[in-house]
């Protein structure tokens, strides 16, 4: 009888651990498509690829081989990565040892110090803001919204399973023509994607499928009664979404063109906002309200 309830207690915690942890991060074959200007004309956006090419044993942990990298601007490339307890490490040949990248178990004012970055061994502080949830393709997946300290551009919303929408590595603030969004995730179990074109798709300046975050402009931040909102350049309805610093949605706004928005009912505080068209998040970014 003791033995039966043993094991019942040991698959309930099991199941439990399980429940509480977010997906698996970069497993082997899963693939990355960011956008990236070229600096040739005509300028056209092209893409990155980042994909996870395989496995090894690395300095006594099994690790993902991450390929598609920026040289020198943040991770190596290639770079070895493992996830343990919803924290995912890199090994950094700058410090000899593996550092951590993401820490999927953070909550809203945890802080994170990512270290050996770029070529001489940087070190980014990250903020985690605020926690929510974004549906994607049908999937709920956990988010952090976050700021940082430091010469190093990174996007402010870490997406379970996905990592930061603007890229995978902290990029180097003098680093030029780095990724700049995230298009699509794909591995065996999911195809998210953030863009209504296809993934590869190469485009070019003043076409109609310009991504929306070259189009886009929120002002001013910080911004008090109202806030502004323009993308005369697509074509067709987007959804204003703002969010307090738990997640929540505090305003939600339909429109085409350029709006004006009263922002006098909301308190003071940090916001986070989003442009959705069509069911995907095209562009997020972070504002104030004084």
């Amino acid at each position: 009888m003791k033995k039966n309830l043993l094991a019942c207690l040991l698959i309930f915690t099991a199941v439990f651990k399980l429940q509480g942890q977010v997906a698996d991060f970069a497993p082997v074959g899963a693939k990355w498509y960011y956008a990236q200007i070229s600096f040739d004309f005509p300028y056209p956006e092209e893409f990155r690829l980042v994909e996870v090419t395989g496995e090894e044993v690395f300095q006594g942990q099994v690790c993902r081989i991450i390929e598609g990298l920026t040289m020198g601007c943040g991770l190596p490339n290639p770079s070895r990565v493992f996830t343990r307890n919803d924290s995912t490490f890199f090994w950094s040949e700058l410090t000899a040892q593996f550092e951590l990248l993401y820490d999927f178990s953070a909550s809203a004012g945890d802080t994170w110090l990512i270290e050996g970055l770029g070529l001489a061994g940087d070190s980014l502080r990250v903020f985690v803001d605020s926690v929510g949830q974004r549906v994607v393709n049908g999937d709920t997946l956990q988010t952090w919204f976050v700021s940082y300290s430091g010469c190093y551009d990174w996007g402010s919303e870490i997406v379970e399973k996905i990592g930061n929408l603007d890229f995978l590595s902290p990029s180097y603030c003098l680093c030029e023509n780095g990724p700049n969004g995230t298009r699509c995730y794909l591995d065996s179990s999911s195809d998210y994607h953030f863009v209504s074109y296809p993934c590869d798709t190469l485009l070019y300046l003043g076409i109609s499928a310009l991504p929306a975050y070259h189009l886009i402009e929120v002002f001013p931040n910080p911004f008090h009664e109202s806030i502004s909102v323009k993308s005369e350049s697509l074509s067709g309805q987007l959804t204003f979404l703002l969010f307090d610093g738990l997640g929540r949605i505090a305003l939600r706004y339909e429109f085409s063109g350029s709006e004006e928005i009263n922002t006098r009912s909301l308190p003071t505080g940090i916001y986070f906002w989003g442009f959705e068209k069509e069911g995907a998040m095209l562009k997020t970014g972070k504002c104030v309200k004084e």
